[in-house]
Formats: C-alpha cells, sequence, structure tokens
C-alpha cells in the first residue's frame, strides 16, 4: 500500500484520492500518525496533478475527487476550508454540466456523479447565502433523471444519488415520486429476472440490491422500502448460495460486510453467521497476487471493509462509494 504514491491514477474509485481516504481512516482507528502523515502526503500529490487532461466524472476525475474532499471535511480526518479547496473544481464541474450534460444516468461518468458533487457542496452549510450555482444545477439535474432503463447499474444509481439528496430537501415530491418508481422499476426486473434465469446466479449482487432499498429506508424514513428489501432476502432463499469460493478476496470482504450490515438491520442470524463465515474464510487464505490499490477491487477497499467489520460505522462511506459498484468496475 505505501508504493500508492507510485500510482498514475489519482481518482476516488482507482486511484489516490480513494487509497488516502483509506489511510485517513486507518490512522483514526489505530492513532498512528504516520498513516495520516502518508494520507496527506497523497492528497497533496492528487492537487499538484488535478488539471492535467483529467476527466470531469466521478469514478476517476474531478467530481470524484471533489466529493472526497467534502468526505475528508465533513469527516474530520482533515482540516480545510472546503470552498477554498475546491473553488477550482466548481469552476469545472459548472463549466461541465452548463456545456457537456451527461446523457447517462450511472453514477461513473454519468449524471448522477455530477449531481453527488452539487449535493456535497450544498450539504457544507456556509453555502447558505451563495448556494444558487449548486441548487439549480442540482434541481436541472433532478428534472433530467429518468428510471425508464433495464440496467441495474443505472437505476441503482438514481436509487443512490435520490437517497443522498433526502436531506437537502430540494423538491421532495419530485424526489419521492421520482424514489418510488425507481424502487418499483428494480424490483420488477429483479422478479423477472430471477424467476426467468436474467438474474446472474451471484449472492452478492442481490444483497447489494437490499442494502440499497435499506439505505433508502434509513434516509426517508420510510419503513415500507426495508420491508421490501426484507421480502427480496425471504422470497428469493432458494436462489441464494454464499458462493465465497468462487469470489475475489475483495468480493468475500464485501458479502461478509453486506451480510452484517443486513443481519444487523434485520437481526438476523443467519445473516450475521454467514458473514463470520466469509470473513474466517477470507482470514484463512493468502492475499492473491496482482491486487489493484484502489478502493474499487484493491487493498483500499478491502482495507476499508476491514474496518467496518471490526465496528466502524459505513453509511457515510457508502454516500461516497455506493455499494452496488461491480466488483469487475476495472475490468468493464
Amino acid at each position: 500500500m505505501f508504493h500508492s504514491s507510485l500510482l498514475s491514477e489519482i481518482g476516488l474509485f482507482t486511484g489516490k484520492t480513494g487509497i488516502a481516504i483509506f489511510f485517513f481512516h486507518l490512522a483514526r482507528k489505530t492513532g498512528i500518525t504516520l498513516y495520516e502523515e502518508y494520507a496527506s502526503d497523497l492528497i497533496e500529490q492528487v492537487y499538484e496533478s488535478m488539471y492535467e487532461n483529467m476527466p470531469a466524472g466521478y469514478a476517476d476525475g474531478v467530481a470524484g475527487i471533489g466529493v472526497g474532499m467534502e468526505y475528508l471535511i465533513r469527516q474530520k480526518l482533515i482540516r480545510a476550508d472546503a470552498d477554498e479547496v475546491l473553488e477550482d473544481v466548481d469552476k469545472v464541474i459548472l463549466h461541465h454540466t452548463q456545456y457537456h450534460f451527461p446523457s447517462t444516468p450511472e453514477i461513473n461518468t454519468g449524471i448522477t456523479g455530477f449531481g453527488k458533487y452539487y449535493a456535497a457542496r450544498l450539504f457544507n452549510k456556509k453555502h447558505v447565502n451563495n448556494d444558487y450555482p449548486y441548487k439549480h444545477q442540482l434541481l436541472r439535474i433532478i428534472q433530467e433523471l429518468s428510471v425508464s432503463g433495464n440496467n441495474y447499474e443505472e437505476i441503482l444509481s438514481v436509487i443512490h444519488f435520490l437517497t443522498g439528496i433526502v436531506p437537502l430537501k430540494y423538491a421532495p415530491d419530485n424526489i419521492r415520486v421520482l424514489l418510488n418508481d425507481a424502487v418499483n422499476h428494480l424490483e420488477t426486473k429483479l422478479i423477472e429476472d430471477i424467476r426467468y434465469g436474467g438474474f446472474p446466479n451471484r449472492i452478492i449482487q442481490l444483497l447489494t440490491v437490499a442494502a440499497t432499498i435499506v439505505q433508502v429506508s434509513e434516509k426517508t424514513g420510510d419503513k415500507t422500502y426495508s420491508d421490501k428489501a426484507y421480502r427480496y432476502l425471504q422470497s428469493y432463499k432458494p436462489a441464494i448460495n454464499p458462493h465465497f469460493n468462487d469470489e475475489t478476496q475483495n468480493a468475500k470482504l464485501k458479502l461478509s460486510f453486506l451480510y452484517q450490515y443486513l443481519g444487523k438491520h434485520f437481526g438476523d442470524n443467519t445473516c450475521l453467521q454467514l458473514s463470520e463465515e466469509g470473513l474466517n474464510d477470507y482470514l484463512s487464505q493468502k492475499l492473491e497476487q496482482q491486487i489493484p490499490m484502489g478502493l474499487i477491487d484493491g487493498y483500499a477497499g478491502m482495507g476499508m471493509y476491514l474496518l467496518f467489520l471490526s465496528g466502524q460505522p459505513a453509511d457515510d462511506y457508502f454516500d461516497l462509494i455506493p455499494c452496488y459498484i461491480p466488483h469487475n468496475y476495472l475490468k468493464k
């Protein structure tokens, strides 16, 4: 992990920004200042090379770096003035959404990724008297959202984005209608795909869907969403197989965390037992060769799951890194 400074990628999902987030959390957990110093050095490297041919999107671009910085500031992992740090980033993102408005809803490079940036800026309370550019663009994104697609990642991106902006209380009626439509669309697709064999035979997809819907319930305070998620798990138990032996080590940790997260939410001892089995399976094996460094499919992501499994709260982190992002992201 200390070779991360040699990476050329600086973005949130696979680059130095995400790796720095892990080291800041590790420093807080362990009290070891070396980790914090290394994370701070990575952030400095990010800013030194940030505008050299950088894409604008969320996964590996300027928007994700900006949201990552807001996350670090809100978590009090770093001390900084968000307005000063992100002044140039604001200009890049505003220009991009004004003149190159994305046509797809998915989070990696699409519209919801930019929406997450504007939402992160609006959560900064200092913008009470100067929030028009962010609010205007965020409301425009809400108006442009569609849940008509049949791609899981696009549907989940819409749900994740809308869930995250519920506390802002902007256009609450529109958001509630869009959320209901998106969740219903997801439920219909899930039922049809499992019934007719279109859904991948991997438990990790079903668990991420359930966890995403649980997050909707927790953000909105609407228990009906939680009931839907529990129904998914109970109805499709015959199709569920943990498949720990078939997964990468990163995926095993993610499975273990998702079982723990859902088990605690629903008070389901079976899920909690499967979480423990998955963690034990991971700990009993040697690390795989050629594992990347980042938060998606990498050592940093594995480290974050281990922190969560040791008791660190995960909700704010999954506002930053959606739990549904596939483990084959790097291969896509």
